[in-house]
């Protein structure tokens, strides 16, 4: 009698924390035959590249193709109808950008980490989520392991984590695309690949997003000038009229990146990609006067050694700077609204990893990875705030002085 062998794999995590303060997916089914044969999925989120037939947690992969067929226009928007996921059917553009959450299986809103090309895409300030900074023309697909992978990415991975993972460069082509809709929603993008020699293949590409008005005002509001009131007992319950400097909400968003792939020798690959992300939006309904922008710049880099058929080496590393700018209005009638404070968060993110991973591929046990990986995260939260208005001067008061709050957060992760 033949025994069949089982496949043991062995992760082994170990986090260190310290905090100072100061101052998608659908249903994993089988798909039906068509007399096809659908090649192996690999899972890069598992940190070895584990075949998705072979993940212990539950798992699910959205191709390029589904994302193509789903006919939302934002990747939050994508996510929000596989399980497990908790969004509401506000996409990102419409909403504060302190507000962009995202619940994995109850576990709260900063619990889930989200990844971009292996650079977290979870604000530093807020723990939100930076979905901007993913556009779905630039996606290839994404990898979504519901529950806790604390072991391998520390504790913002408690819920999950979403892997995106946006098109590698495969040779000298362009591609341009447009589309344009109701309340002037439109997208623009547009790429184009080099392979300037055997060893450097770049990518330039850039895309534009806005929309203008996708709140209807008369939904909200009936058409009256404030602060006139109806006052017949049939019309009492009215909804309040729109505030003096309240428009149409707006959003726009802008992408521009540089990606490098570069093939050293026959045994060494390596990558790098630079973005430049830009977010401006008023929250509907929301001051016309008083748009927040976030405004970021990225870069990762990274390079894989194979040492033999089943031993390869590898090493990353990542760094994200931004700001958010928002302001804060008040509106006090007959006055008119006035700007009654400015939040300027200034953030960073800086990290790298590197690993080492062995197949056994004749013994119990399937692979071992042993590695560390850091990250340091900081962020600042300065405010200007202003004094009232004058009833009479219809001017504001003069500046409160400057409030600081620093944080900074640092775990590793081995």
């Amino acid at each position: 009698m033949k025994l069949k062998q089982r496949k043991i794999s062995i992760y082994i995590g170990l986090i260190f924390g310290s905090i100072l303060i100061g101052g998608v997916s659908r249903a994993q089914v089988i798909p039906p035959e068509y007399g096809q044969k659908i090649g192996d999925v690999v899972v890069s989120a598992s940190l070895v590249g584990t075949e998705l037939k072979d993940m212990t947690q539950n798992t699910s992969i959205l191709t390029n193709e589904d994302i193509k067929n789903n006919p939302n226009q934002t990747i939050d928007q994508v996510l929000k109808n596989q399980s497990s996921v908790f969004l509401n059917d506000t996409p990102y553009y419409e909403k504060d950008v302190t507000g962009q959450s995202l619940n994995v299986r109850g576990l709260g809103t900063q619990r889930t980490l989200v990844l971009i090309d292996g650079v977290p895409a979870n604000n530093a300030m807020y723990g939100t989520v930076e979905w901007n900074r993913a556009p779905l023309s630039a996606i290839e697909d994404v990898e979504f392991i519901r529950g806790g992978v604390s072991n391998l990415y520390g504790n913002m991975g408690m819920g999950g984590v979403i892997n995106i993972t946006t098109r590698q460069i495969n040779e000298n082509k362009g591609e341009a695309s447009a589309s344009y809709g109701s309340y002037g929603t439109g997208n623009v993008a547009a790429s184009k690949e080099m392979a300037l020699n055997d060893v450097l293949r770049l990518r330039v590409s850039a895309d534009y997003f806005a929309t203008d008005g996708y709140v209807v005002q008369s939904t909200i509001s009936p058409a009256t000038t404030y602060p006139n009131k109806k006052t017949t007992s049939v019309l009492s319950n009215q909804a309040a009229p729109l505030l003096p400097g309240i428009g149409p909400a707006s959003a726009n968003a802008a992408n521009y990146r540089l990606d490098g792939s570069l093939k050293l020798n026959s045994d060494t690959d390596a990558f790098f990609k630079i973005g430049s992300h830009n977010f401006t939006n008023l929250s509907g309904p929301g001051y016309s006067f008083a748009p927040k922008t976030m405004q970021q710049t990225t870069f990762s880099t990274g390079v894989v050694t194979r040492l033999g058929s089943d031993h390869r080496v590898e090493a990353n590393a990542f760094y994200e700077n931004g700001n958010l700018w928002q302001q804060n209005v008040s509106n006090s009638p007959p006055a008119s609204a006035y700007i009654s404070s400015n939040y300027a968060n200034p953030f960073s993110t800086v990290g790298a990893s590197a690993k080492s991973i062995q197949k056994f591929n004749d013994f119990a046990i399937d692979e071992v990875m042993v590695g560390v990986d850091g990250r340091q995260v900081a962020a600042q939260n300065l405010t200007n705030s202003f004094s009232a208005l004058s009833s009479t001067s219809n001017q504001p008061g003069t500046m409160h002085p400057l409030r600081t709050l620093k944080v900074s957060k640092s775990f590793m992760a081995l």
